[in-house]
């Protein structure tokens, strides 16, 4: 996905709108993290039910995917869309809160995408961290004052014509193009569908059994996400590695499920299970087809992963959250032996498109 071509009304970055650029998209992604897991943690400090967990992550998770699936628009109107999303979620309650989930999901990957490739990627890594970390905290104030700085740098930015910022994007719907890769694609699909068919767990099976205090669940939650970014650059892409990540969070994951009361090995596992599952960031160097359109078709994969996996955990979690962690290590076996076949078979059909 290419970074749109300048406006002749816009004006060359400089480095202070390369600064707004990174503030706007910090803030950002923050908030949009910071939501996701609130949605959870609001239900065990007592405030929502199960039900309101559910429906509120699949709005977001819809949101995601009308981002992914369709592309274009105009960065005020998803600037505006995002602030006034924000507010409905601090002031409203009842239905008019999930079609703000939705709304706020969509339009906040849509600010955000409009200058992330032009970003340093440690950009997103932080301030991710920040998010979930602050999650288990409630200040409307602070919350209020950072929708509103989002919006006046916005602002800031369509004031100085910044290039991506004033150009409307055209309406395009976007589907899976390099059919040659779909094998691994399928390998993407299954590794977020793992995912989220157990995330989650981890806070209400820490509630559940353990005695540490909600306000560290956030730091807690983001323990599996430090392993993600552990080695990407000291670890040369490969199936091998892939596979052997990937078997490591298959035995976190039984870990889980035969030790969900003892609080210290659910984090030692969950950490496991980030450490092995951040081989992730090897698929996009293993497609059988490398080309442009490589990174959209795999965030395709990967959003239909986010739901099927979302939708695994809401019919499990209501019986037990630790039959989350079978349903997750049935799914990397599925994974793995996909793998094994692309490792075997794949690297003989590698062409370039």
């Amino acid at each position: 996905m290419a970074t749109p071509e300048a406006s002749k009304d816009s004006v060359p970055l400089t480095r202070f709108g390369r600064i707004l650029r990174v503030l706007l998209y910090a803030l950002c992604t923050a908030l949009f993290f910071y939501v996701q897991l609130r949605v959870v943690l609001q239900f065990l400090a007592g405030s929502g039910s199960l039900t309101h967990v559910l429906i509120g992550l699949f709005a977001v998770k819809l949101g995601e995917a009308a981002h992914e699936k369709i592309g274009g628009g105009w960065f005020p109107v998803w600037l505006s869309l995002l602030s006034g999303s924000s507010f409905v979620l601090l002031l409203s309650t009842g239905p008019i809160h999930y079609g703000a989930y939705f709304l706020f999901a969509l339009s906040a990957m849509k600010v955000r995408d409009t200058f992330f490739f032009s970003l340093d990627r440690r950009v997103k890594v932080w301030s991710r961290a920040i998010g979930f970390v602050l999650a288990p905290f409630t200040n409307t104030m602070v919350y209020a004052t950072a929708v509103l700085v989002i919006l006046l740098l916005g602002l800031v930015l369509l004031v100085r014509k910044d290039s991506d910022a004033v150009k409307p994007n055209p309406w395009v719907y976007r589907t899976v193009l390099v059919r040659h890769n779909l094998p691994v694609y399928y390998a993407m699909f299954l590794h977020h569908c793992h995912y989220f068919a157990y995330a989650y767990s981890i806070p209400l099976i820490l509630a559940a059994d353990s005695s540490i205090p909600l306000a560290l669940y956030g730091a807690i939650f983001y323990v599996g996400w430090v392993a993600y970014n552990a080695y990407e650059r000291f670890l040369r892409p490969s199936w091998k590695w892939f596979i052997l990540g990937h078997l490591l969070s298959l035995g976190a994951l039984a870990g889980l499920y035969l030790f969900p009361s003892k609080e210290y090995l659910t984090v030692l596992f969950w950490l496991l299970t980030g450490l092995g599952s951040g081989t992730v960031y090897m698929i996009p160097s293993l497609v059988l087809a490398p080309g442009r359109h490589v990174t959209t078709d795999l965030r395709i994969a990967e959003i239909y992963g986010h739901l099927v996996g979302l939708a695994c955990w809401s019919l499990l979690v209501v019986q037990a959250p630790a039959h989350t962690f079978l349903a997750s290590a049935a799914i990397l076996v599925l994974l793995l032996g996909l793998s094994f076949y692309v490792a075997g078979k794949g690297a003989a059909q590698r062409v370039q498109v």
